[in-house]
């Protein structure tokens, strides 16, 4: 099972390149971050919670936990820690 250590990272970043800008980075934007939900993920191993980030526009869809909870497969896996590398 991906840990969920690579996963938080992978999401964070994803918010990030959304919102133009890094955590605890000063914008002008009217967009930024809003905490985060506590969702709980359907793998192939079972389940885990995670928290997902949110922006206060509720303009982020995350692409790789995907809104709705399908399963988070094998293939995920590969996206998640290649999204870490760059991070």
């Amino acid at each position: 099972m991906l840990p969920r250590i690579a996963v938080d990272p992978a999401l964070n970043a994803e918010l990030a390149d959304h919102l133009g800008f890094a955590k605890h980075q000063q914008s002008e934007a009217s967009n930024s971050r809003n905490g985060t939900t506590s969702k709980t993920l359907q793998t192939e191993d079972g389940q885990f919670e995670l928290d997902t980030p949110r922006d206060r526009a509720s303009s982020f869809e995350p692409q790789l936990v995907k809104k709705g909870n399908p399963p988070f497969l094998a293939a995920h896996k590969s996206r998640a820690y290649a999204a870490c590398a760059n991070f």
